[in-house]
């Protein structure tokens, strides 16, 4: 993983902790666990792994499988033709880098529907896409959710795989990330 991407959400993490950790100190009942840098850094790097390994290697079987479950004999994770992002991980790692040049940690939707127009073009379907659409037209998130505005709003299956690395951010804080 590129040392920048690893610097990233170990920054993140840590502003994570400090915020829950100032909350802990004002009567927050959460729950604290301790972890050396070493070890929120290995499951940085095992949860990104993870979401390259699961969304590469899955790419031969994706839409194939509909009315049996597929039959996979033999599986050795693998990238022979090295690591990259796809449609399932291009839109949370535009936010996090763009979180890393930011001041916050919080985008606001103009700097959102900015970082769409200029990165997320290509590869992108369903309600993506007519969010994409919504954008070129004006209207900002949360907006181009809104089922009054996108059809497709109600099939937005990529909120639950467009989300994984922001809890990479807060590895020890799960019920937080969410």
């Amino acid at each position: 993983m590129p040392g920048r991407l690893l610097f990233v959400f170990l920054l993140l993490s840590q502003a994570l902790a400090a915020h829950y950790s100032s909350a802990a100190a004002a009567g927050d009942s959460n729950q604290f666990i301790e972890m050396s840098l070493e070890t929120i850094e290995d499951k940085i790097r095992g949860g990104l792994l993870g979401q390259l390994l699961g969304s590469l290697n899955g790419l031969p079987h994706e839409n194939k499988y509909y009315d049996q479950p597929g039959n996979v004999e033999n599986y050795v994770p693998a990238l022979p033709d090295g690591a990259r992002t796809d449609d399932d991980t291009d839109i949370e790692w535009v936010y996090i880098v763009a979180i890393q040049r930011s001041p916050t940690i919080i985008l606001l939707p103009p700097q959102i529907t900015q970082l769409w127009k200029t990165h997320i073009n290509e590869h992108i379907w369903c309600s993506n896409l007519y969010v994409r659409r919504l954008m070129d037209i004006g209207i900002d998130p949360p907006l181009t959710g809104s089922p009054i505005l996108n059809p497709w709003a109600d099939f937005n299956i990529s909120g639950q795989f467009v989300c994984e690395t922001f809890a990479l951010l807060a590895p020890a804080a799960i019920p937080k990330v969410s």
